[in-house]
């Protein structure tokens, strides 16, 4: 059932997030093709397919809708997203935004999660560092689902789970309205140095830990996240990015191999940052920064 099926809705790539054609193909005129419905005229093999109870509960797992909410991560749609991404951001609900890619709102295996889209490096040939902390799990860790990856693609999809109410640790640093009194501060760093031993026993490490990769969620439970900077400790000989300046280690700025110190060393800029709400080096250029940490000597603040 499913070649005829496939050949009537992906007989060209279809965006996921695209809209609905005047006269879908197979369909009752002007009926959107969706997971609810499928009845293809012609095709004697093809039945009423039902799909997962979640899927039934959201309007938006449609192939070619209107407004898409939640994105159904299935095959075609896994495709489209490793060729072309994210191409319309306006019909889906994303959650977060930066320079690593775009995470939205999406259904997979009959369940809610957060899903990560990624502009490969040239350099990745269809490889994301995710994958290092696939299987990883801990209260004050974000679960990685799964990793998607190909090679010859242009994008990696990284399915995560979603965390429906919570904040990056930095938005509430840089909100004033919220103090953050000295047990608090040590109940963050305690969580926050929670994950990172689990993550170290694991033989994983985190290489980029900052504000803005920790997620603060219900119960004032922090994650760590973002593992896109990752690498596991038997892989120690190969490349690896820098990661953010001012929380990087010296011996990392002098292209040393990584180890768990490195991630100590960002801990520790992170405690000062939430104690006296601003960071170390803050008012130094990139430059400056590296000659002040390597030559082991210390700025005027």
């Amino acid at each position: 059932m499913s070649t005829p099926i496939r050949r009537a809705l992906f007989s060209k790539v279809i965006s996921p997030l695209s809209k609905s054609p005047n006269e879908p193909i197979g369909t009752v005129k002007n009926r959107p093709i969706s997971a609810r419905y499928l009845n293809f005229e012609g095709s004697p093999k093809c039945k009423k397919l039902k799909p997962p109870s979640l899927a039934q509960e959201v309007n938006d797992v449609c192939i070619k809708v209107p407004s898409c909410k939640k994105l159904l991560i299935n095959t075609p749609n896994k495709d489209h997203l490793l060729l072309s991404g994210i191409s319309s951001p306006k019909n889906v609900n994303v959650l977060g935004k930066g320079a690593f890619g775009t995470v939205v709102s999406g259904v997979y295996k009959d369940s809610r999660v957060a899903v990560k889209v990624v502009k490969l490096r040239t350099h990745q040939d269809g490889e994301l560092r995710e994958k290092n902390a696939l299987g990883l799990n801990h209260k004050n860790v974000i679960k990685i689902i799964d990793v998607i990856c190909k090679a010859n693609t242009n994008y990696g999809v990284v399915l995560m789970e979603y965390l429906g109410r919570c904040r990056h640790l930095q938005d509430i640093l840089d909100d004033r309205a919220v103090s953050l009194s000295s047990a608090t501060v040590i109940k963050y760093g305690l969580d926050i140095c929670a994950g990172l031993h689990y993550c170290h026993s694991n033989n994983v490490l985190h290489l980029d830990l900052k504000p803005a990769n920790v997620l603060l969620c219900d119960g004032d439970i922090c994650k760590l996240c973002d593992f896109g900077n990752s690498q596991r400790v038997d892989c120690s000989n190969e490349d690896f990015c820098l990661g953010t300046i001012l929380y990087a280690a010296p011996e990392l700025l002098m292209g040393r191999v990584p180890t768990a110190k490195c991630d100590i060393y960002s801990f520790g800029v992170l405690l000062w940052q939430m104690r006296y709400r601003e960071i170390p080096y803050s008012n130094l250029h990139g430059n400056e920064v590296v000659v002040y940490k390597v030559s082991s000597t210390h700025p005027d603040f």
